[in-house]
C-alpha cells in the first residue's frame, strides 16, 4: 500500500469518523473502498494527530524533491520513519531492527551499483589499452622522425653559420687593413747623417746627442703644427664668428653715436633753457631759443661727424688691437709664456681681460701662468680704474688658494684689488683646514669679505675661529644683530664660550639656544650652566617666555633640574603677577611700609623655600 493511498484512507476515515454514522453504513463504506492492507486501529486522539503531522511532512518534503530524486526521496521516508520509531515506543525495537535491515540493503545495493560503475570504467580501460598503446608507439615514431629532420636541419645551419661567420671573419680583417693601412717599410738606406764628419757617425756619445736634438726638433714642430694650424672648419667657425662680433659692434657703435647726438642736444636744450629764464629775451620765446639754439648745434655736429670720419686715429686704434691679439697669440705658439700672461693683462681697454683668455691659459698646463696672469691682473687694476671682478676674480681666489699663495690673495683683498662676492668668501673659508683657531689667515679674509658685503652673521663666525668670543659679541652688538642673527651663528659655530659670552652680555635668550642646538651640545650647556650655578637665574630672568615653550625642550633634554627650575620659574611669574594686580601678597610680599630692599629678600627667600621644596 502506497504513502498516497493510505493517506487518502486516513483522510476518508477522519471525515467518517467526524460525521459518526452508523456501524452498518461503515462497514457498507469500508467495504466498498479498496485498499491493500488494513491500517492499525486508531484508539485515541493523539496517535491520529501524530499520524496526520507524518502524513503532511512526508508531502510537504516531498513537493521540494523532484520525482527523480531517489536519494532525497529516501532520506524523507528515512526521516519519517526515524519520527515513528521515537513515537511508537513499545515497536521500537522490532522497528529499529526492521529499518537496520533495510539500511542494510539499501546500503548493499548503492555498493553494488558503485562497484559495478567502477568495473564498467575499468573495463573500458584495458578494452581501450591496446588502442592508445598503438597510438603512443605511433606518436613516438612520429616525434623520433621530427627530432632527425630538426637535427639534420640544425647541422646544416650549423655549417651555414660557420661559414657566414668566417667570411664576415676576412671581411672585417680587410676592412681594418684599409681603416689603418701598415705603415710603410722603412728603407735602410747607407747614407752619411747630415752635420756629422764619418768619424763622428761611428761615436755612441755623438749619435746619442744627434738623437736628443732631432727628437727635441720633431716635438716642437708638433706643438708649432697644432698651435699654428687649425682644420678648415675651424677657420670657417672662426671667421663667422669673428664676421657675427664685428656686426654687433657697428651695432652698438650705431646706437652709441645716436645716444651721444641725443644727450649732446639735450644738453644744448636744458643750456638754452636756463639762459633764457636767467635773461629773458622780448623778442623770442622759451621754444623757439631752444630751437635756433639745436639748429646751430647740429650744424656744428655735422662738421664733427665729418671730421671724425675723415680721422684715421679710430682705424689705427683698431689696427694696434688686432696686432695686439695677434702679438699674444705669437707668444704663446713660440713658448713664451709668462710674456704672454702680462701681455693680456696690460692689454688697450682691456681686450684680452676676459674668461676666454683664462680659458686659453689653462689649456696650457703650464704651472705657474694662471698665477701670474692673476697678479699682473690685479697689480694693474688701479690703471683701468676698477677692481676685478666676477668670473676673473673667482679665478684669481682659486688660483691663490691652489698655490697656497696667501700673501698674494691678502694684499689684493686688502688693496680693494678684487671684487668679491659671497661665493668667494665662502671659497676661501671653506679652504681653511685650521682645527680651532685659525692661523692660515683665511678666516681673516673671509671676515673682511663679509663685513664689507654685510653679511655680519658669517663675518662673526669667521670672527670667533680667529679671536676671543668676547670681541664676537662685541662685534654682534656693533653691528646690531638681530636675535635670529645669533641663532644662525650658534648654528654654524655650537662653541660653548661663544653661547656663554651670549648669554651673560644677555645678547639672546636661554631658551632661544636650546632650540638651536642638537640634544648632546644641549647637555654640554646644561652641565656647564649647573657647574656655574647660573642655570636657575638664567631661566628665572626670562620673563616672556611661557612654559608651552619650554616643555617640548624639558621633555627633549629630559633633565630634571632644568625641569625643576622652569617650574619654580612658572611660580615666581606667576606669583608676581598675582602681587602686581592685587597689591600685596602676605605669603611672600612685606606690607607697603617695607623698602625695596625689603621686598627683594623676601622674595629671594620665598623662592629658596620653592627651590628647596622642588628638589
Amino acid at each position: 500500500m502506497s504513502i498516497t493511498d493510505t493517506t487518502s484512507y486516513y483522510r476518508s476515515v477522519d471525515t467518517n469518523t467526524s460525521t459518526r454514522p452508523s456501524s452498518s453504513s461503515s462497514s457498507r463504506s469500508l467495504s466498498s473502498v479498496k485498499h491493500y492492507v488494513i491500517p492499525p486501529i486508531i484508539t485515541c486522539e493523539k496517535d491520529r494527530a501524530f499520524l496526520k503531522s507524518i502524513y503532511s511532512f512526508i508531502d510537504d518534503e516531498l513537493k521540494e524533491v523532484g520525482e527523480d530524486d531517489l536519494e532525497q526521496r529516501y532520506i524523507v521516508h528515512k526521516a519519517a520513519f526515524d519520527q515513528v520509531i521515537e513515537y511508537v515506543t513499545a515497536y521500537k525495537p522490532i522497528l529499529t531492527a526492521i529499518k537496520s535491515e533495510y539500511e542494510n540493503c539499501i546500503s548493499a545495493v548503492k555498493l553494488g551499483k558503485e562497484e559495478a560503475e567502477y568495473l564498467t570504467q575499468q573495463l573500458k580501460k584495458k578494452a581501450t589499452e591496446p588502442s592508445t598503446v598503438n597510438n603512443l608507439v605511433k606518436r613516438s615514431k612520429d616525434l623520433m622522425t621530427k627530432i632527425e629532420k630538426i637535427e639534420n636541419d640544425n647541422e646544416k645551419l650549423k655549417t651555414k653559420l660557420e661559414d657566414v661567420r668566417r667570411r664576415r671573419s676576412i671581411r672585417e680583417q680587410e676592412d681594418e687593413k684599409l681603416r689603418n693601412p701598415p705603415p710603410p717599410e722603412v728603407k735602410q738606406e747607407r747614407r752619411n747623417i747630415p752635420g756629422l764628419t764619418p768619424e763622428e757617425q761611428v761615436q755612441e756619445e755623438v749619435l746619442l746627442k744627434k738623437l736628443r736634438q732631432v727628437e727635441s726638433d720633431w716635438e716642437k714642430l708638433k706643438e708649432a703644427s697644432a698651435l699654428k694650424f687649425a682644420p678648415k672648419n675651424r677657420q670657417e667657425e672662426l671667421k663667422a664668428k669673428l664676421n657675427r662680433k664685428v656686426e654687433k659692434a657697428d651695432e652698438l657703435k650705431e646706437k652709441k653715436e645716436l645716444a651721444r647726438i641725443k644727450r649732446h642736444k639735450l644738453q644744448v636744450a636744458v643750456k638754452a633753457a636756463e639762459d633764457y629764464l636767467k635773461q629773458p629775451s622780448p623778442h623770442q620765446t622759451i621754444g623757439e631759443t631752444v630751437s635756433s639754439a639745436l639748429a646751430k648745434t647740429s650744424f656744428e655736429m655735422k662738421d664733427d661727424v665729418a671730421a671724425e670720419e675723415d680721422d684715421p686715429t679710430k682705424e689705427r686704434e683698431a689696427e694696434r688691437m688686432l696686432e695686439y691679439i695677434d702679438r699674444f697669440n705669437e707668444l704663446l705658439d713660440e713658448g713664451l709664456y709668462e710674456s704672454a700672461a702680462y701681455h693680456a693683462a696690460i692689454s688697450p681697454k682691456g681686450i684680452l681681460r676676459i674668461p676666454e683668455t683664462v680659458d686659453r691659459l689653462k689649456e696650457i698646463n703650464e704651472p705657474k701662468i694662471l698665477m701670474i696672469f692673476c697678479e699682473a691682473l690685479c697689480s694693474t687694476s688701479p690703471a683701468y680704474k676698477q677692481p676685478v671682478s666676477g668670473y676673473l676674480a673667482t679665478v684669481c681666489v682659486q688660483t691663490a688658494l691652489k698655490e697656497k699663495d696667501m700673501d698674494a690673495l691678502s694684499h689684493w683683498v686688502t688693496q680693494n684689488q678684487l671684487d668679491l662676492s659671497e661665493a668667494d668668501a665662502e671659497l676661501i673659508e671653506a679652504n681653511c683646514m685650521c682645527n680651532s683657531i685659525c692661523t692660515c689667515r683665511r678666516m681673516q679674509l673671509s671676515h673682511r669679505i663679509y663685513t664689507s658685503l654685510r653679511l655680519f652673521d658669517k663675518a662673526a663666525v669667521c670672527l670667533a675661529r680667529i679671536s676671543h668670543v668676547s670681541l664676537v659679541v662685541s662685534f654682534c652688538k656693533v653691528r646690531q644683530l638681530e636675535v635670529d642673527s645669533y641663532i644662525k651663528i650658534i648654528k654654524r659655530l655650537p662653541n660653548m664660550d661663544l653661547v656663554l659670552e651670549m648669554l651673560e652680555s644677555n645678547c639672546v635668550k636661554l631658551v632661544d639656544i636650546f632650540q638651536a642646538l642638537d640634544e648632546e651640545k644641549g647637555h654640554l650647556l646644561l652641565k656647564i650652566l649647573r657647574d656655574k650655578e647660573i642655570l636657575s637665574e638664567l631661566v628665572w630672568k626670562d620673563q616672556t617666555t611661557s612654559s608651552n615653550v619650554w616643555d617640548p625642550i624639558v621633555n627633549n633634554m629630559g633633565d630634571i633640574d632644568l625641569l625643576s627650575t622652569v617650574i619654580v620659574g612658572d611660580i615666581m611669574k606667576a606669583v608676581r603677577q598675582k602681587t602686581f594686580k592685587s597689591g600685596e601678597n602676605k605669603s611672600y610680599t612685606p606690607s607697603s611700609s617695607q623698602d625695596n630692599t625689603s621686598v627683594a629678600d623676601s622674595e629671594n627667600s620665598y623662592l629658596g623655600d620653592l627651590e628647596s621644596n622642588c628638589s
